[in-house]
């Protein structure tokens, strides 16, 4: 054994064991990247899922005023049994628009002093 120097003995001992856990240890540097690259897809998944749902809630708000400028046009020119109909929908529509602007400041509060003017200006 004297004749064997101490790091070749070190090595050879060394060696298996290393090239045994490479493989344990690449696999695990893989698996963690791939956790890491699907819980970013999860994310980009979620926040596409929420913009498209805040951009409905706005779209439906709009929807809502075209429809209630619609119904103050249509009474304007209306006399009569029709008037007293679109004076009904008129305040339905309004409840319509002010319950939305509820829903659009609670899903986009940056959007909330704009949903709820739009809201009084119907109210008036």
């Amino acid at each position: 054994m004297a004749d064997v120097p101490l790091a070749l003995v070190i090595i050879s001992t060394v060696s298996p064991v290393v090239a045994g856990g490479l493989p344990l240890v690449i696999g695990w540097i893989r698996e963690t990247g791939r956790e890491k690259r699907q819980s970013a897809e999860r994310l980009a998944t979620e926040q596409l899922r929420l913009a498209q749902e805040e951009r409905g809630e706005c779209v439906k708000l709009l929807r809502l005023a075209r429809d209630y400028r619609v119904l103050v046009a249509n009474a304007e020119d209306s006399h009569g049994s029709d008037l007293i109909t679109y004076a009904k929908q008129i305040r339905q529509a309004s409840a319509d628009i002010a319950g939305q602007a509820d829903e659009v400041g609670f899903t986009l509060p940056a959007a909330e002093t704009t949903a709820n003017s739009l809201a009084a200006e119907a109210r008036c």
